[in-house]
């Protein structure tokens, strides 16, 4: 059998119209692939104009990107130089970089990857269009705090979670990330806006207050954190939601609403948690609440924690009870009867 030679094609070199037809008809991950050739394939992958929705970065042993695009999902995993110690790594130079169109398996490899992480994800943001990361999720203390800070320099991260691998969906977090390393990131990305939080990693009152006090606009609390009146009236959060094990009862609940009433928690604007006696009378006692037909559907409406950081979220109420503070704002109160629990929700309009 004869020698085969392959021989390049000079992509470059197409008239500008021929190149663009196939530049905008390559699959993703080759348009990506492209773009890591050279400073003028970055700039004309960068001109197809092919937009992601969203992105979210998984940290854990095998740490990956997933880049969501209208029609097809792609997976970025990155490979950073270990620490033979098995302390946390730096994140800095990479040595293999991998990309998956989902649900097809390992597609595109690039090996000796010359490149940081930092540079990695300029550059996916750059080709894609990407105006933030919607969610970064650790299920392990992989990587330095520091390092991580420095990678995601110049990048708007929209939420932060900490999550066991099969609750990812749920915003669980894995016993294996130690407390010190979770107060630590949850210190050094303190300009991230959301925050998903299971297992309290805070040793002292006055570390958890210095949490609650930020201008949060939104925060979820599960399973075993606890949550105090104190700690609620601290935080300036626009949207908090606990679903811990530490349930209120119906009358500190309605201690709380008279502190609101009067002024308290003036950001808040919802407010959702698990109570152990949902006896209506014990919650709304001496509160003057206006009870509404539950035939009486409203639509509350608020930027909440979606994909892409921008929704706005509808939720549909039904019925309730109204109360008013004294500068003349409502706020809607549900009580929704679980198996364990009745689940409240605080709803306050503009």
């Amino acid at each position: 059998m004869e020698n085969i030679v392959q021989q390049t094609f000079p992509l470059l070199k197409l008239p500008v119209d021929a190149l663009k037809n196939v530049l905008q008809n390559m699959e993703v991950l080759h348009l990506l692939g492209f773009s890591f050739c050279s400073k003028a394939s970055l700039e004309l992958a960068t001109s197809v104009n092919l937009k992601a929705i969203y992105t979210s970065l998984h940290i854990s042993d095998d740490s990956y990107f997933i880049i969501n695009f209208q029609l097809t999902n792609i997976i970025l995993n990155f490979c950073p130089k270990p620490n033979p110690s098995g302390q946390p790594i730096q994140l800095s130079e990479l040595e293999r970089v991998s990309g998956t169109v989902f649900g097809r398996g390992a597609d595109v490899h690039w090996e000796n990857f010359a490149h940081t992480a930092r540079d990695l994800f300029q550059h996916v943001f750059s080709v894609f269009h990407l105006k933030k990361i919607r969610r970064v999720d650790f299920t392990k203390d992989t990587f330095e705090v520091e390092s991580l800070k420095e990678s995601f320099k110049g990048l708007e991260i929209a939420e932060i979670g900490f999550l066991e691998e099969e609750f990812a969906e749920i915003g669980i977090i894995d016993d294996s990330i130690p407390n010190e390393y979770a107060r630590e990131v949850l210190s050094q990305f303190s300009h991230v806006p959301r925050f998903v939080i299971q297992r309290n990693p805070f040793e002292t009152a006055t570390q958890a207050r210095k949490f609650y006090i930020q201008n949060l606009t939104g925060l979820r609390l599960y399973d075993t954190t606890s949550l105090t009146i104190n700690d609620l009236l601290m935080s300036n959060c626009s949207r908090f939601s606990a679903f811990s094990s530490n349930l209120w009862s119906g009358k500190v609940l309605n201690r709380w609403l008279k502190l609101w009433r009067s002024g308290c928690n003036p950001n808040l604007r919802c407010f959702e948690i698990k109570i152990v006696n949902g006896r209506v009378e014990d919650v709304l006692k001496g509160l003057n609440a206006q009870t509404i037909p539950a035939t009486k559907t409203r639509v509350f409406e608020q930027s909440d924690l979606d994909f892409t950081g921008e929704r706005r979220e509808k939720t549909r109420i039904r019925g309730g009870f109204d109360i008013r503070r004294s500068g003349g704002t409502c706020a809607t109160i549900t009580l929704l009867e679980k198996v364990d629990a009745f689940n409240f929700a605080f709803y306050v309009w503009s």
